[in-house]
């Protein structure tokens, strides 16, 4: 002990069978004992001294601080519920007093509720009050003995505020989390916390900062031994995955991108699960498959259920906002009409006038496109996704193709300065229908001070079909999926068949057909014969109704 070897003594206090003492060190360095060792010793000395534990309340706060980092959520509820009867009997739970005065010493209570609060058993926005008056006394009168735990509550009470879209605070918590953990010696709560800031500043809108954070986080891991690495090592992957995901030149294989057999998510990070969600349908939707895309935003199984009912209000406008530009891909006036409502309700009016847009442009009204896209750029309000400078590369696009190319250049100057320091090139893929391909008007795009950021776009863009054209082939529409007749199976298609089906879909003629694939006419249309007989059609149009339909395209 007189060396700092906490792990060392308490493991030897065990073995010598000196319970006592070992509760001892428990209590007073049990924090950091976990974080730099793991749950394990702990757990072993609580099943072999059930007595001595029950004895001693001075240990549970790091018992179940245990059992949380090791997402075994029924025993840290256990020990987190016998932390709060205990502060609540003597007293020092602030719920239970009427001067409501916290000390450093109600770090563990105030952890507990976080806990409890994450995992749907009390109000958030209550617990995360309370934990911000322990934190602010404890700032105020630090107490070293508290220390550890302290900084533990800071960590946790930032992780709250960002699930609640309180990120401003989020951010400052946990950065002050990182530099405490670091202070103490306690760097598997250090990375922990970028990990989360790295996520935190991916929702504030800041890509590039995200980016580099997650970057740092991933090096940290590898320096450090970490008990919690597959953990941390997944959050921070999964928000370096979203900021490059927008970046240009976008990488074309990374293994941030995809989830890894050995992905670890905490049970209670919903945070963390809601954007792997995102990130997940925004792979199927880079892999060509709007339909998956479609079924991970809107359906993606029984167990996120609990997840999505109890999402945040700016997190479920950054859901709606992700399924209105799937919903757009799709032709699907319906999920666009739903959506709008949806965006209204929760008072996102710019977002919701942005849905407006996709929704006139889909029916073929500019005019009115445009006008919904300008109401879009003036209100939005949340920073995922970029709804502002989304709006103003769809109102450029379309007033170009009205007649107005002056005021397009200068609202798609806008949207290129808006987006620079970002680096998010999302808004640039081009998602109108009926408004000029977004390539053509990149390349004449007028002097900015983001002008490198603008030539970056451009290349990008260069010979690069819009997003909205690129999926309008092999897309079903909603029509074409209630027309289809259901079939016993799925017809299995030769790959010359395959390839004949993709160019009927780019309008090919046979002769066409028949000199991309180097084969006569005659073997075009027998394979043409073929296809229509495997795909239950007559003509062409009911084939690529069909094949989109089942996702042969």
């Amino acid at each position: 002990m007189a060396r700092g070897l906490t792990e060392g003594a308490f493991a030897r206090l065990v073995r010598v069978d000196a319970p006592s003492e070992a509760a001892d060190v428990l209590a007073q360095h049990g924090v950091r004992l976990v974080l730099r060792d793991g749950d394990a010793q702990v757990a072993a000395f609580v099943r072999a001294q059930p007595d001595v534990v029950a004895r001693r309340p001075d240990t549970w706060f790091t018992i179940a601080l245990g059992r949380w980092l090791a997402d075994d959520v029924d025993g840290a509820r256990h020990w987190a519920d016998r932390v709060l009867q205990d502060a609540q009997g003597a007293g020092r739970e602030a719920d239970v007093r009427d001067d409501w005065a916290v000390t450093a010493a109600d770090a563990p209570a105030a952890c507990a509720r976080l806990w409890r609060a994450a995992l749907g058993l009390e109000p958030t926005y209550a617990a995360v009050g309370y934990a911000g008056r322990v934190v602010a006394a404890a700032r105020s009168a630090p107490v070293d003995a508290e220390a550890d735990a302290v900084a533990v509550l800071v960590h946790e009470l930032a992780v709250a505020q960002s699930w609640l879209g309180e990120l401003t605070e989020a951010e400052g918590g946990l950065g002050l989390a990182a530099a405490l953990a670091r202070s103490r010696g306690l760097p598997a709560l250090a990375v922990s916390a970028l990990s989360h800031l790295a996520l935190t500043e991916y929702m504030r809108g800041r890509e590039s900062a995200c980016a580099e954070l997650a970057s740092e986080t991933l090096r940290l891991v590898t320096r450090h031994d970490l008990r919690q690495r597959a953990v941390v090592e997944t959050r921070a992957e999964l928000a370096l995955a979203l900021a490059r995901m927008l970046d240009v030149p976008a990488p074309s294989a990374s293994p941030a991108w995809g989830r890894r057999a050995e992905a670890r998510v905490h049970s209670a990070d919903l945070c963390t699960l809601f954007w792997m969600r995102v990130r997940d349908a925004r792979l199927a939707l880079a892999a060509g498959s709007v339909a998956e895309a479609q079924r991970l935003l809107t359906s993606p199984g029984n167990g996120w259920a609990p997840v999505d009912a109890r999402l945040p209000d700016f997190l479920r406008v950054s859901l709606a906002l992700e399924r209105a530009t799937v919903a757009a891909l799709a032709g699907d006036r319906e999920a666009l009409d739903g959506l709008h409502t949806e965006l209204l309700a929760l008072r996102a009016i710019g977002e919701a006038a942005l849905v407006q847009g996709l929704r006139a442009d889909r029916d073929g009204d500019r005019r009115a496109a445009a006008e919904a896209f300008e109401a879009a750029a003036g209100d939005a309000t949340y920073a995922q996704p970029a709804t502002r400078a989304l709006a103003l590369v769809c109102e450029a696009q379309l007033l170009d193709a009205l007649g107005e190319p002056a005021r397009a250049a200068e609202l798609l100057a806008q949207a290129v300065d808006e987006t620079a320091a970002r680096r998010n090139a999302a808004p640039f893929l081009g998602w109108t229908r009926h408004g000029t391909p977004i390539g053509a008007m990149l390349k004449v795009v007028p002097p900015t001070h983001s002008g490198s950021w603008a030539a970056e776009l451009a290349r990008a863009a260069d010979g690069r079909t819009d997003v909205r054209a690129r999926f309008a082939a092999t897309t079903p529409s909603p029509r074409e999926l209630d027309g289809v007749l259901p079939l016993a199976l799925t017809p299995v298609l030769s790959p010359r068949e395959r390839e004949v089906l993709m160019e009927l879909a780019r309008g090919a003629t046979y002769a066409d057909i028949a000199s991309a694939l180097y084969v006569s006419e005659n073997t075009v249309k027998t394979h043409v014969s073929s296809l229509y007989a495997k795909l239950g059609a007559s003509r062409r149009s009911e084939a690529l109704a069909t094949g989109r339909a089942l996702h042969l395209l």
